[in-house]
């Protein structure tokens, strides 16, 4: 054994295991030759124990190397580690600035593991990409201006989802007659809370694929019209919010795109802080983004009716006034509870209680190829075609 610093940073157990291989000694004998016990022994061997100035020196003499030899092997491992787990850090802040990690494992969207660079390979496949810094292959991550919303990794990683999801949910091919013929009838189902759950059916008869993703956080998601190709729409909610009226109007707004074919020869439309932004009105929103409000808006209550009626009745709002109003378009109450909430006509606080009332997020999970809230599907649903 030479006298000196191995090149290699190497475990100094390593060392000590080679050298009493190639003198013929078994730990237990070794440990009597310098008067420590076999476990001692054993712990330096396998790494549970760091090697001492003490146990050097005993090192040192019965191997005849210096006092200090082991020790600075020591040292240097130790520095060497050091240096590794920095590396690594470095590594895992990357990797959870390019993706959201503890979100995307606790979903099962990719599976754990406590070594970074399967993680890196895991993040990768699911983004569909060879290196962490290169964009997803999902539409719509590029779209940065006029929304007022900036991308980052978890909207991708929502989108990427959806993706996936897209090709396992059910869906007819899709035309524009079988398009129109299917919104008359979803209009049929808007006068209840429980007929919601209708809502995946028709859609798949539309040739429209429906899936709900629950949203990652603070990333503030409500919707999306994508394409899997020209002629395999999907449309995705979040339900980040329980009320019957916000659930159909982003449907309908998102529909909307899809009339429109929003997202086939340009970027997708990833609707953020929708109703939000509705209720601001603000002139900056993307043209696409003003139809598909006004798409939803009449398809739910005609905009002379509502006009009609706000001339009629306002300021006095009452509840009778605006169940029979209700009543007579077929609508129920918390649609029209909504619309003059955005309008400014009454206060949000306004028919709460009986909007509170109509949670539609458990009606519809039932009824959908759903991801969120507990449930976790296969990270790679089979891609089926119709």
């Amino acid at each position: 054994m030479a006298d000196r610093i191995p090149a290699d940073v190497f475990p100094p157990g390593d060392l000590i295991r080679e050298e009493l291989e190639a003198r013929g000694w078994t730990q237990a004998e070794f440990a009597e030759v310098i008067g420590r016990s076999a476990p001692a022994i054993s712990d330096v061997i396998t790494g549970k124990a760091k090697i001492t100035s003490e146990m050097s020196e005993a090192l040192g003499e019965a191997f005849g190397v210096s006092p200090g030899y082991f020790l600075r092997l020591q040292a240097t491992f130790d520095a060497g580690c050091l240096t590794e787990k920095k590396g690594e850090t470095t590594r895992r802040a990357a990797l959870h600035t390019a993706a959201p990690v503890t979100e995307m494992v606790k979903r099962g969207w990719i599976e754990p593991s406590r070594k970074v660079e399967e993680l890196e390979r895991f993040v990768c496949q699911f983004f569909g990409i060879a290196r962490l810094e290169d964009p997803p292959s999902i539409p719509g991550f590029a779209m940065r201006k006029g929304s007022g919303v900036s991308f980052n990794r978890s909207h991708a990683a929502w989108l990427m989802r959806v993706k996936q999801l897209g090709h396992s949910a059910p869906g007819a091919a899709f035309s524009t007659k079988r398009f129109e013929n299917g919104l008359s009838e979803l209009k049929q189902l808007v006068g209840s809370a429980e007929d919601s759950r209708k809502v995946p059916r028709v859609l798949a008869d539309m040739g429209i694929r429906f899936v709900i993703v629950e949203h990652l956080s603070k990333t503030r998601i409500d919707g999306v019209c994508l394409w899997l190709d020209r002629k395999t729409p999907i449309v995705a909610l979040s339900l980040r919010y329980e009320r019957l009226d916000q659930f159909w109007y982003t449907l309908m707004h998102e529909l909307g795109h899809v009339r429109e074919g929003d997202g086939l020869d340009s970027e997708s439309n990833l609707d953020v802080d929708l109703i939000q932004a509705v209720s601001e009105d603000r002139d900056d929103r993307p043209e696409p983004e003003k139809k598909a409000d006004a798409f939803a808006a009449e398809s739910l209550i005609p905009k002379a009716e509502l006009e009609n009626f706000i001339a009629r009745v306002h300021p006095f709002y009452s509840t009778a006034r605006i169940q029979g109003f209700a009543n007579r378009l077929g609508v129920h109450e918390s649609i029209v509870i909504g619309q003059l909430q955005h309008l400014g006509k009454i206060p949000f606080t306004h028919g709460s209680k009986r909007i509170a009332s109509c949670g539609v997020r458990s009606i519809l999970t039932e009824a959908s190829l759903t991801d969120g809230w507990g449930r976790v599907i296969s990270r790679q649903p089979s891609q089926r075609k119709d």
